[in-house]
């Protein structure tokens, strides 16, 4: 990846269940994507507080706050 911006498109889907310690079904071997369910309002502080690092699931969550707050 380069530094700056790039096209891509990307989707975010929310559920209410989740396996805690699955890996996703769709990750590639040398990908580690792991399900950590915490709660929406604790999801939403570390996004605000740098504590997630991935930039689009940050995103993903900021965008889909009401949602998530239902």
């Amino acid at each position: 990846m380069t530094a700056g911006l790039r096209s891509a498109e990307s989707a975010a889907f929310t559920t209410d269940y989740a396996v805690p310690g699955r890996r996703s079904g769709g990750a590639l071997q040398t990908e580690r994507i792991e399900i950590l369910p915490v709660p929406v309002g604790e999801a939403l502080h570390l996004a605000r507080t740098g504590r997630i690092a991935d930039g689009q699931s940050v995103l993903a969550l900021l965008l889909c706050e009401q949602r998530l707050r239902g």
